[in-house]
C-alpha cells in the first residue's frame, strides 16, 4: 500500500462527511483514484491556465502543478472540499538535518534532497491558489502555536469534520500544508514535503513524495512516510 492510498484509507469517514453546500461526496475506495477524464485533462488544463495568468514566474507556474498533481493523488477527486495552510513548511528541514533525512531516505536523489534543505530555510506565503482541485486557503502561521491550531482544527458538529471529537465538545476538521517543491536540474523530477494536522488516528501525519515528469504529466515515483498516526 502506498504513502497516498494509506492517507486515503484514514481520512476516508471524513471526505463521507463533507457537505459544503453540495451534498455529502461519496466515499472513495483506497483503490479507487481521480476519475481519469480528470487525470487526463488536469495538466493540460494547468499550463493553459498558468500560461494565461499575467506574470506568473516560470517556477511559480510548475510548482502549482506539482501541488495540483499532489492534491488529486491524495483527495482523490476534484470536487470534495480541503483545507490548506497559507505558509508553506519550514519546522520539519529545521529540525532534521540534511545528512539524516539523506541517510533515511535513499530512495530520493541525494542532490534533489539538497534542494528541497535549500528551498525551505524558511516558511513563505503559499504563492498557490487550486485551480482543479477545491482547496480552501486557512491563514495560518506555519508554527502552530496551540491556540492558533485549535481555531482552524475544531469546527461545530454541522460542520465538516472526521468524526472525532475533541474534549471542548468541537470536532476535528484537518488541515494540510505543503513545502516549496524542489527541481531536478532537467526538471524531470519534483520533490515536496507535505503534512495533515489535526486528524488523531485518522492519517495525520508527514510525508514526502516525489513526482517523475514522463507521459506529458507529473507521476508520482517515490513517497515516504515521515511519521504518521
Amino acid at each position: 500500500m502506498t504513502v497516498l492510498q494509506h492517507i486515503t484509507n484514514r481520512s476516508s469517514s471524513f471526505r463521507a462527511s463533507r457537505s459544503i453546500g453540495r451534498g455529502k461526496a461519496a466515499p472513495l475506495s483506497s483503490n479507487v483514484s481521480a476519475p481519469w477524464m480528470i487525470r487526463y485533462l488536469a495538466m493540460p488544463l494547468i499550463l493553459l491556465l498558468t500560461s494565461c495568468a499575467e506574470k506568473v514566474p516560470v517556477h511559480v507556474a510548475a510548482e502549482q502543478m506539482i501541488y495540483e498533481a499532489l492534491f488529486l493523488e491524495i483527495i482523490g477527486d476534484a470536487v470534495s472540499v480541503y483545507y490548506i495552510a497559507d505558509q508553506t513548511e519550514d519546522l520539519w528541514f529545521k529540525k532534521n538535518s540534511l545528512q539524516s533525512s539523506q541517510a533515511a531516505h535513499p530512495e530520493f536523489p541525494a542532490s534533489l534532497m539538497g534542494k528541497l534543505y535549500e528551498k525551505n530555510e524558511s516558511a513563505h506565503e503559499l504563492d498557490w491558489e487550486p485551480i482543479i482541485t477545491n482547496g480552501n486557503r486557512l491563514s495560518i502561521k506555519y508554527d502552530y502555536a496551540l491556540a492558533s491550531r485549535a481555531k482552524k482544527c475544531l469546527v461545530q458538529r454541522d460542520q465538516s469534520h472526521i468524526g472525532v471529537r475533541h474534549s471542548s465538545g468541537l470536532y476535528f476538521r484537518p488541515f494540510y500544508s505543503v513545502s516549496r517543491v524542489a527541481f531536478s536540474e532537467d526538471r524531470t523530477e519534483a520533490l515536496v514535503k507535505y503534512s495533515r494536522h489535526c486528524a488523531p488516528l485518522s492519517g495525520a501525519g508527514e510525508f514526502l513524495v516525489l513526482f517523475e515528469y514522463r507521459d506529458q504529466g507529473w507521476h508520482i515515483k517515490a513517497e515516504a512516510v515521515l511519521w504518521v498516526s
